[in-house]
C-alpha cells in the first residue's frame, strides 16, 4: 500500500504530491497541473495516480483547506463509481483557515505596509490602486432564463422583499445590476442609457419605479445598490444580474452579453431557471448548447460548478399530471445531458413561497393579496410531506448540507414553522451553492490577485538586500558581478533583444490562430441550416409544415446571431491573448538567457492586455411562406362503398360484395421547400458566413493594433530592463558607497523580513 499526500493552496494555486514521499514523476500530466486550480483538473486526479504513480491500493492524506477536501472527496466517490482499481484509505486531513480570515489579515498588512513601509517605492499610488481594485472585485451571478420562469419572483425572494417586477406583462427589457451591500436599509438605483450616461438616480427604489425604468425605452442598464440577505459582502461583494430573456432584449448588446458571460474566461456564476411545469422551450435550446460548449471548452469541476440549473415552481406540480419532482429531476437531467451537459447541477425550489415568508418576516403582510395570505397560510402543509423537503434533492457539499440541518433543527426546535418551510422551499439551498461557490473559487483568487500586487516588489527588495550583503562580504564576488552588470548593460543598449522581438510582433500572423476556431462556427452556422430530415424527396411539403419549419428557424436566428457574434469575438480575444502570452514569454526568455549567459539575475514583468470586441450585424427575416404556396389536385380517400359481387349468371357469387375505396377530387396546397428554405433563408445563412469570414479581416486589423501595442510595450521593457541593468551594475561597482547603503538599510531591512513572515503566514498553509 502506498502512502498518498496532496497538499493544495488555492491561495497562490500551488499543489504537492508525494506518492511515498517523493514527488510525483516530473513530465507528466498531473505535474503540469500543479501550478493550476485544483478543480479545474481534479476529475484526472485519481485516474493519473493510479495509471503512472500507483499499482497498489493507497492510504490518502490531505492538507488544505474544509472546501477543498470536500472535492477531493467528492473525486473519490466518482472515482469508485466508475469501477476506479486503487482502493483508498483516507487518513485526518489537516484543515487550514478559509479565505475570510485571511482576507481581512491581508487588508491589514497591506494597510500596515502603506502606513509603516520605511521604502517609498512600495507605497506609491499604482500598488495602491491595484491592490484595492483587486480586493474590491466583485462576485457575478448573472440569472437567465426564458419565459414564465419565475426568474423575477426568485430575484425577489433571494432579496426577501418585492423589488423587481414580476407579473408576466412586464418582462424583463433591462439589465439590472444588483450589487450588494452590507446594512443598507433600502435599495438605491442608478438608471443608465446605452452609452452608459446616467439619467436618472433613485435613492429608495421600489417594486414600482423598477417596473416604470423597464418601460423607459431610453433605459438599458439599472445599477442598484441595497442589502442582500444571504451574503456578506465585507469579503466579496455579490452582485445578482438579472438579464433579460434571450427574445426580449432591448438592446442587441443585451442578447450577446447573455453569451459572452456563458463563454468567459473568468468563470462567473449563472443561474439558470426553469419552470417546473414546461422546463425547457423552444427558445432555451441556444442558450443550452452555449453552456454546454462552454463547459467542454473551459473543462473541470469549476466549470462545471458555476451553473445552477433552477427548477422553479416545484411546489406546483401535479404527480397525476407532470409527475414527481424527482421526475422533473431526471427530465431536465436528461435533456441537458443530450445537449452534452453532465451531472447538471439542478436545484428545485418554491420562490413565490420563499418570497413569501420572508417579506412576512420582514415588512408582514399588509400588502398581500387574498390569494397570497391563503398561500403563505398554507404552505406549511404544502411542504410537510418529506417528498417536498426540496432541500434534499439539492447536489450540495456534505459541509452546506449539514449546516442547513442544522438550520432545519434550530427552526424544528423554536417551533418555527415558517422558518422550517423556508428551507423546505430550496431556495436557502440555492443561497449556500451562490456562497460556497465564492468562498472557494472567487474569494481564493481575490486573494491571490490582492498579493500580487505587491509580492513581486516585496521580494525583488529582500533579493537585492541578500545580493548586497553579499557583494560587500565578498569583494570579488561583487567585482566579478559588477562586471557581468556592465557588460549586460552595454548588450540592452544596443538593442539587439528588442529589435529581434519588434521583427518577432511584425510578422505575427492573427488570422492563423483564428482559422482554426472560424472553422467550428462555420460548421455551428451550417448545421443550424440543415433541414434534411424536413425535406425529404423532391422537396415539396405541406405549407403548414413549412411555415412551422421557417417560424421556427427565424425564431432561432437571433440566438444564433448572438451566439456565433460571441464564438468571433472570443476567437479574436483569445488570439491576441494566446499571441500576447506568447510574445511576452519568449521576451522574458530571451532575456533571461542573456541574463543567465552572465550569471545574473533579473526580476520579471507583468503586462495587461486590451482587447476590442468584434461586433457584426445579420439581417431579421420575414415571413415568406405564401410566396412558394401553389394549388394543386391530388386523389384523396374520403371512405368506403359496399360493392356487391353477386352476378345473375353465376349462383354461387349470390350474396357475396367487397368494399372500394371512393374517391373524390380535391384541391390541397403543397409548397416547394426546398426553394423557400434556400431562397429565404441560405442568403441568411450566406450573410452569417461572410461576416465569419469578415472576421478574418478584423483579425488582421487588430493584428495590426496589436502590434502597434505591443511594439511600445516591448520599447517600455526593454527601457525598463536598461534602467535597472544600470542601477545593477552601479550598486555592485563602489563598496564604500554600497555598505554605507546596507547599514542605513539595516533597519529597513528588518522591517521588510518581518512583514514577509506575516504575509506569507497570511497566505500560507
Amino acid at each position: 500500500m502506498k502512502n498518498v499526500y496532496i497538499e493544495y493552496n488555492p491561495f497562490l494555486v500551488e499543489t504537492k504530491i508525494t506518492v511515498d514521499g517523493k514527488n510525483i514523476s516530473q513530465g507528466g500530466k498531473l505535474e503540469s497541473k500543479l501550478s493550476t486550480r485544483l478543480q479545474s483538473w481534479i476529475d484526472i486526479l485519481l485516474p493519473e495516480l493510479e495509471k503512472t504513480e500507483c499499482n497498489d491500493d493507497i492510504t490518502l492524506q490531505f492538507k488544505g483547506t474544509e472546501l477543498d477536501w470536500s472535492d477531493i472527496k467528492s473525486a473519490i466517490e466518482d472515482y469508485e463509481k466508475r469501477g476506479g482499481m486503487m482502493r483508498i484509505t483516507l487518513k485526518e486531513p489537516e484543515l487550514v483557515r478559509g479565505g475570510p480570515e485571511r482576507l481581512q489579515e491581508l487588508i491589514a498588512l497591506f494597510n500596515e505596509m502603506q502606513k509603516n513601509c520605511p521604502f517609498d517605492d512600495l507605497k506609491t499610488e499604482d500598488i495602491r490602486k491595484n491592490f484595492e481594485r483587486a480586493i474590491s472585485a466583485e462576485f457575478e451571478v448573472s440569472v437567465i432564463a426564458t419565459m414564465s420562469s419565475g426568474k423575477s419572483t426568485l430575484i425577489n425572494a433571494l432579496l426577501g422583499r418585492e423589488l423587481v417586477p414580476s407579473k408576466a406583462s412586464a418582462c424583463t427589457a433591462t439589465v439590472a445590476h444588483i450589487k450588494d451591500v452590507d446594512e443598507m436599509e433600502n435599495f438605491t438605483a442608478k438608471c443608465c442609457d446605452k452609452d452608459g450616461k446616467i439619467i436618472e438616480t433613485n435613492n429608495d427604489l421600489t417594486a414600482d419605479s423598477m417596473s416604470k425604468y423597464n418601460d423607459t425605452e431610453r433605459i438599458t442598464d439599472i445599477y442598484i445598490e441595497g442589502d442582500i440577505p444571504f451574503a456578506s459582502s465585507k469579503d466579496m461583494q455579490l452582485v445578482l444580474i438579472d438579464t433579460p430573456g434571450p427574445n426580449n432584449s432591448r438592446t442587441d448588446e443585451h442578447q450577446k452579453r447573455t453569451y459572452r458571460v456563458i463563454k468567459s474566461d473568468a468563470m462567473p456564476m449563472v443561474m439558470y431557471i426553469m419552470n417546473a411545469t414546461q422546463l425547457f422551450t423552444n427558445d432555451d435550446e441556444s442558450l443550452v448548447r452555449a453552456v454546454s460548449d462552454a463547459i467542454k471548452s473551459q473543462h473541470g469541476k469549476q466549470a462545471r460548478d458555476r451553473f445552477i440549473f433552477v427548477i422553479n415552481k416545484a411546489d406546483t406540480l401535479d404527480p397525476e399530471v407532470d409527475g414527481t419532482i424527482e421526475d422533473a429531476i431526471q427530465n431536465a437531467k436528461s435533456y441537458l445531458k443530450d445537449k452534452g451537459i453532465e451531472d447538471a447541477n439542478i436545484y428545485p425550489v418554491s420562490a413565490e413561497i420563499a418570497k413569501l415568508i420572508r417579506i412576512h418576516e420582514n415588512y408582514g403582510d399588509e400588502n398581500f393579496s387574498k390569494v397570497q395570505k391563503r398561500n403563505l397560510r398554507n404552505s406549511p402543509d404544502i411542504f410537510e410531506e418529506s417528498e417536498m423537503h426540496l432541500e434534499n434533492y439539492a447536489p450540495l457539499s456534505v459541509t452546506v448540507h449539514n449546516s442547513i440541518v442544522n438550520e432545519l433543527t434550530k427552526a424544528k426546535a423554536e417551533g418555527d414553522e415558517y422558518a422550517e418551510t423556508l428551507i423546505h422551499t430550496g431556495i436557502p439551498a440555492v443561497e449556500a451553492a451562490i456562497v460556497e461557490y465564492m468562498n472557494k473559487y472567487a474569494l481564493s483568487s481575490k486573494i491571490k490577485d490582492a498579493v500580487d500586487t505587491f509580492k513581486n516588489k516585496i521580494e525583488e527588495k529582500e533579493i537585492m538586500g541578500n545580493l548586497e550583503k553579499e557583494w560587500v562580504a565578498n569583494d570579488e564576488e561583487r567585482q566579478r558581478v559588477s562586471k557581468q552588470w556592465k557588460y549586460l548593460s552595454s548588450q540592452l543598449e544596443q538593442g539587439k533583444q528588442a529589435e529581434k522581438f519588434r521583427e518577432k510582433i511584425e510578422a505575427l500572423d492573427l488570422t492563423k490562430e483564428a482559422n482554426k476556431k472560424l472553422v467550428r462556427v462555420t460548421a455551428k452556422c451550417n448545421s443550424a441550416f440543415n433541414l434534411d430530415d424536413v425535406l425529404n424527396g423532391d422537396g415539396m411539403i405541406d405549407p403548414q409544415i413549412l411555415l412551422d419549419t421557417m417560424n421556427d428557424m427565424k425564431r432561432r436566428i437571433p440566438n444564433l446571431e448572438k451566439d456565433i457574434q460571441t464564438d468571433l469575438e472570443k476567437i479574436i480575444d483569445d488570439a491576441v491573448v494566446k499571441n500576447a502570452q506568447k510574445i511576452m514569454q519568449e521576451y522574458k526568455e530571451e532575456i533571461s538567457a542573456l541574463i543567465k549567459e552572465n550569471e545574473v539575475n533579473m526580476p520579471g514583468f507583468n503586462f495587461d492586455v486590451a482587447v476590442k470586441v468584434l461586433t457584426v450585424n445579420l439581417p431579421s427575416v420575414n415571413n415568406v411562406v405564401d410566396q412558394y404556396t401553389e394549388t394543386k389536385t391530388k386523389n384523396v380517400k374520403v371512405g368506403e362503398k359496399k360493392v356487391s359481387d353477386s352476378h345473375w349468371y353465376n349462383p354461387f357469387s349470390w350474396g357475396k360484395h367487397h368494399y372500394e375505396d371512393i374517391i373524390e377530387k380535391r384541391d390541397y396546397q403543397v409548397a416547394d421547400g426546398k426553394k423557400a428554405i434556400s431562397d429565404y433563408f441560405i442568403p441568411v445563412r450566406q450573410n452569417m458566413l461572410d461576416n465569419i469570414n469578415s472576421a478574418r479581416d478584423v483579425a488582421v486589423n487588430q493584428s495590426n493594433q496589436f502590434k502597434n501595442y505591443f511594439i511600445s510595450e516591448i520599447e517600455k521593457l526593454d527601457e525598463l530592463m536598461k534602467k535597472k541593468a544600470r542601477e545593477m551594475e552601479e550598486a555592485s561597482s563602489n563598496k564604500e558607497k554600497l555598505a554605507a547603503k546596507l547599514k542605513e538599510d539595516e533597519k529597513k531591512m528588518e522591517w521588510l523580513e518581518n512583514f514577509i513572515k506575516k504575509l506569507d503566514s497570511a497566505v500560507k498553509i
